[in-house]
């Protein structure tokens, strides 16, 4: 571990050393049940993430008939989130260490809030698309921060694994409860409130943080030397080549290839890649150390987490309109039908745990891309207009989510692999933000082609075409499994078992102290 600052030594957030027979921290002298009061309000927050990232899905289609969006341009609903906080997430982590990780908790708790309540109230798809991107943000400063609290609440080893399995099996919950309550309360409340019910979760967590969670004073004191900490120029570079790349997916999958607007935004997403690479190569604290990419390990875990992310949050979007516009779901119908994908990726996220530590992570990896794979070709074969939901999709579901799941495990560990200690946090980080820049390229592609030949109105769909389309989708996806598992073939490192002690699942975004750390 890197050498601790005389600040972060006298930081009340210090590691816990129970005091024996006393359940009592010896450094800062918390007790284990005012740890544990830390925990659940730190799960909590990973639940909210969840609950934001399942519950927008199943109200897509009302929020699409109510605000007038296109087929296309619904999905910014989604990538309007993703892509925010995948540009801004290593910015996130950087901000918890130099200005404190219990204030960037509190300040993403409060941007979700406020972002909630915009969305929920949107009189128009544009308000709405922004709302979002704030909600981004808010997730880019409280993901590192929470996960950074766990680690500095709770000392290496059975203590910090127990919180992270905890904070990790939230943040799938909340996934899980969201696909369900998304589609509940759209049916009964109104699309709206799948925004307003965050509004008290957050805004509850925020008023709770100063109470359950220790203060930690900021490293930087100054504006000037929080500018030259910071590297804003390349998380705002990172976020403008994503932006204009997705922008001019979608009106190329619109059929707009060819025109002058398209080949602009296209050169504008290549521009601003350069100058990202520029920013990063010149200043002192990047937040992309090009140096990594020499590890094999990062590079399949890159590859890995871009085309998963791309394949699963195109998923729930594929389902959902095939149930609600082709089999006709009400939204209550249709997020209980896609509740089983989420459980089983809860599954096989498990499973998966188990395999790294008996075959390795290259092999954990592609048992589970072939078993998704399979699931996919499944799906996409068995789809139909009629016939019995449980025979045409439920199959296909469980088998693609726990092979998704065991995927998830797999590429995290991969990721990891020859990085040295100092450097596991950003190696995670860089995973991280490819994973989400990966859903809404995904989105904007499988969204492209499950809608080709659809009139451009909204509310008129040919549901033989529709069918079709999100069997071609699906079909696709399970290429790009085949293309994926190529690459792992090609350039994994084969001895990728994890250490003892490590834990498998949970690989994310962490720093302590002066430095990035392992979870």
């Amino acid at each position: 571990m890197p050498k601790r600052s005389p600040h972060d030594a006298r930081s009340s957030a210090g590691p816990v050393l129970l005091g024996a027979g006393r359940g009592e921290n010896v450094v800062t002298g918390r007790t284990k049940r005012q740890d544990n009061g830390a925990l659940a309000l730190l799960a909590f927050a990973q639940l909210v993430i969840g609950l934001d990232f399942g519950i927008v899905f199943t109200a897509l289609p009302s929020i699409g008939a109510a605000l007038s969006f296109s087929p296309e341009n619904l999905q910014w609903v989604v990538s309007a989130y993703t892509l925010t906080i995948g540009g801004f997430i290593l910015l996130g982590s950087r901000a918890s260490d130099l200005l404190g990780r219990r204030r960037m908790f509190i300040l993403g708790l409060i941007l979700y809030a406020v972002a909630s309540l915009i969305g929920g109230l949107a009189p128009t798809g544009g308000v709405l698309v922004a709302a979002r991107a704030i909600q981004g943000l808010g997730g880019a400063l409280l993901f590192p921060a929470t996960l950074s609290l766990v680690n500095t609440t709770f000392a290496e080893g059975a203590a910090r694994n127990r919180a992270i399995g905890v904070w990790s099996s939230a943040g799938a919950a909340g996934g899980a409860v969201g696909v369900v309550a998304g589609g509940l309360v759209t049916s009964l409340l109104g699309w709206e409130w799948v925004f307003f019910i965050n509004v008290p979760l957050a805004a509850g967590a925020a008023v709770l943080a100063p109470v359950l969670l220790n203060r930690d004073a900021p490293v930087v004191s100054t504006a000037a030397d929080l500018w030259k900490r910071f590297d804003v120029g390349g998380a705002l570079a990172a976020t403008v080549t994503a932006l204009l790349l997705v922008f001019g997916l979608i009106r190329a999958l619109d059929g707009d290839w060819g025109s002058l607007a398209n080949v602009v935004t296209f050169a504008g997403s290549a521009l601003a890649a350069l100058i990202f690479i520029a920013v990063e190569k010149r200043v002192a604290n990047p937040m992309l150390p090009f140096a990594l990419f020499r590890q094999r390990g990062l590079i399949t875990g890159v590859v890995v987490a871009f085309a998963f992310m791309a394949m699963f949050g195109a998923q729930f979007y594929l389902l959902n309109i095939w149930m609600q516009q082709v089999r006709h779901f009400d939204p209550a119908q249709a997020g209980l039908g896609t509740l089983p994908l989420s459980l089983c990726i809860v599954v096989g996220a498990q499973v998966g745990g188990r395999l790294v530590t008996r075959v390795g992570a290259r092999t954990t990896l592609l048992i589970g891309i072939a078993t998704g794979l399979v699931g996919l070709v499944y799906l996409s074969l068995s789809l139909s207009t009629g016939g019995n939901y449980f025979a045409e999709l439920l199959p296909g579901v469980i088998v693609t989510g726990i092979g998704q799941g065991m995927t998830f495990t797999g590429l995290w560990i991969t990721a990891s692999t020859g990085a040295s200690k100092e450097n596991a946090g950003i190696v995670s980080g860089i995973a991280s933000t490819a994973q989400q820049i990966g859903a809404p390229v995904g989105l904007a592609a499988l969204v492209g082609i499950a809608h080709l030949g659809q009139p451009a109105n909204a509310s008129e769909v040919i549901v033989g075409r529709l069918n079709e389309g999100v069997s071609h989708g699906l079909m696709f996806s399970a290429v790009l499994s085949l293309l994926i598992g190529i690459v792992v073939l090609l350039v994994a490192p084969r001895r990728s078992r994890p250490a003892v002690g490590t834990t498998p699942v949970a690989m994310a975004v962490a720093h302590d102290g002066d430095g990035p750390v392992p979870v």
